[in-house]
């Protein structure tokens, strides 16, 4: 049995950072609808060191835009209780970073179009 999951839908709230001891949690709110009568939402929170991985993509994305988030269910015990936890561990806005070349290597030679040859 897998326990990867995908999940895509438009960003109905994005919640601000805020400190939970010396960790950070942020929470993102998916509206995950395919009927329009019964609208579906869903949870996803980012805590601590996961927070701290996604912090410039969670920073990027605002209300309304189609994401795809890749998540495993990580429920966790503590002092007797459970809770209930999705761990994300990629984020698909969509828009393609560009390309980096490889540690090492010169980046690729792009011709400048504003320089023309005087013959």
């Amino acid at each position: 049995m897998s326990n990867n999951y995908t999940t895509t839908g438009a960003i109905h709230e994005i919640t601000q950072p805020e400190q939970a001891g010396e960790a950070t949690k942020q929470s993102i709110i998916l509206d995950v609808t395919d009927k329009p009568e019964y609208p579906t939402h869903a949870k996803f929170e980012f805590f601590g060191k996961l927070h701290d991985k996604f912090y410039q993509v969670l920073a990027g994305l605002s209300k309304g835009k189609t994401i795809t988030l890749h998540w495993s269910i990580s429920d966790r015990e503590w002092n007797g209780k459970w809770f209930e936890g999705k761990r994300v561990w990629k984020i698909d806005t969509g828009e393609q970073a560009a390309p980096q070349p490889a540690q090492g290597q010169p980046a690729p030679f792009t011709p400048n179009t504003d320089d023309v040859a005087p013959f």
